[in-house]
């Protein structure tokens, strides 16, 4: 009797155990397949977020106006999809041959309801149709007329582990994010900059807020001429009375090269690495607009002397460098955008005692040997090759400000200062 009893218990419980298996594969497949796709979710978003924001900054460089439609100046959607994919891998939680990454970053116009002009040459095809969309002809194409912000849309496909005991051999998750380029006020604080700058009254009409506006920032004959060759000494200290003086105005230097201002150690580092110290440039300040010593803005003195070789060379170091080059053109070369200033007046005669002298720039013929400092006026950014950067003259194509630390305001891009915002999907 007891045995048959205990038998009777042991088929209960393999019934039991086997009513149980579905369940507890399910529970395996919570568990286990479930916690992979969550971190991966995780990751993707941060994928998403980050290069969606990366994407939008180099496109917020780059705006210019052509007759009321939002222009992208020398900017193919290869280089805003390299940017934009550029944090994906980073942060994969797990990259294994079996899991199949994919990713597609689109461009959306200004229309109050942002419809799609496209996806990137390089975004994933079945992601594209899966999303409904369409690729633009070739990676060489130029981000879009009209783009006001890009969206980006990321996924994983990994084979499940015990998921497939239900009927579900893989599994797919998905992440996506978008960003505005809003228009902002220009910035009147400025780091991150090269010491060149261009003379206003500069009768060579290319350096207009242009689309394609070519501007030379120096070169043997450029005007005003003389020895000055646009280029403005950013150092620490003065040097115009041959003894060394704290550099006046509302500046503040540059901290990593506080050593002396000869040419051959403190400028190149400036080329080479962008200049960040913090210059004050305000542009809408009426006292700036005339010929007034009293505009606020830097003023910083001027370099003379033939260093075209030591600075042509620094510059290309630094388009070249992985983390500041935004691509390669196949005629114009790698290229990078700086920031770089505008002056209109400078000051000459200057008194040592009161470190303060008369107007220069109030004409054309004035004398650039005089010339001793100069007023920035304006600050703008512009996009430099290699073949526009030698040692006898330097040219770069206008492509707007980026002002990161703008209030966003409504409207479609600026071509003077923009920022970046996460936006609605």
């Amino acid at each position: 009797m007891r045995r048959l009893m205990r038998g009777h218990s042991s088929g209960q419980s393999l019934i039991l155990f086997a009513l149980a298996l579905p369940v507890l594969f399910a529970i395996l497949a919570l568990v286990i397949d479930l916690g992979i796709a969550t971190a991966q979710l995780r990751g993707l978003q941060n994928a998403a977020d980050a290069g969606v924001m990366a994407g939008a900054k180099i496109m917020a460089e780059s705006v210019t106006q052509g007759q009321g439609t939002v222009v992208y100046g020398s900017l193919t959607n290869q280089v805003v999809h390299d940017r934009a994919i550029s944090l994906g891998a980073p942060n994969r939680v797990v990259s294994l041959p079996t899991f199949a990454y994919a990713t597609a970053v689109q461009f959306r116009d200004c229309s109050p309801v942002p419809g799609s002009l496209g996806f990137t040459a390089a975004s994933d095809a079945a992601l594209v149709a899966a999303l409904g969309g369409t690729r633009l002809a070739s990676s060489s194409t130029n981000v879009p007329n009209n783009t006001c912000s890009i969206k980006v849309n990321t996924q994983v496909t990994f084979p499940a582990y015990f998921a497939v005991m239900l009927g579900y051999p893989e599994l797919t998750v998905g992440a996506r994010a978008a960003a505005r380029i809003a228009p902002t006020a220009a910035p009147t604080q400025v780091t991150g900059f090269w010491p060149v700058t261009h003379w206003s009254a500069d009768p060579d009409p290319s350096c207009n807020d242009e689309v394609g506006s070519l501007c030379t920032f120096w070169d043997s004959n450029a005007p005003p001429g003389g020895t000055f060759k646009e280029v403005i000494n950013l150092s620490r200290y003065s040097d115009l009375f041959g003894s060394p003086m704290l550099q006046h105005w509302r500046v503040d230097y540059d901290h990593r090269w506080p050593g002396n201002t000869g040419k051959l150690n403190d400028l190149p580092e400036w080329v080479r690495n962008g200049w960040q110290g913090t210059a004050i440039v305000d542009e809408g300040d009426v006292r700036c607009q005339t010929a007034n010593l009293a505009c606020p803005n830097s003023k910083f003195e001027v370099y003379g002397g033939n260093m075209g070789n030591n600075i042509a060379s620094e510059m290309n170091a630094y388009i070249n460098d992985s983390a500041r080059r935004e691509g390669i053109d196949p005629v114009r070369g790698a290229y990078a955008s700086i920031n770089v200033f505008f002056w209109r007046y400078g000051e000459q005669g200057i008194v040592r005692a009161t470190d303060r002298g008369t107007v220069w720039g109030t004409s054309v013929t004035e004398s650039p040997s005089t010339l001793q400092r100069i007023i920035l006026q304006k600050v703008r950014r512009f996009r430099f090759y290699t073949s526009t950067v030698s040692s006898s003259s330097v040219k770069g194509y206008f492509v707007s400000f980026y002002n990161g630390g703008g209030v966003p305001q409504n409207g479609p891009p600026s071509t003077v200062a923009n920022t970046v915002v996460m936006a609605a999907e």
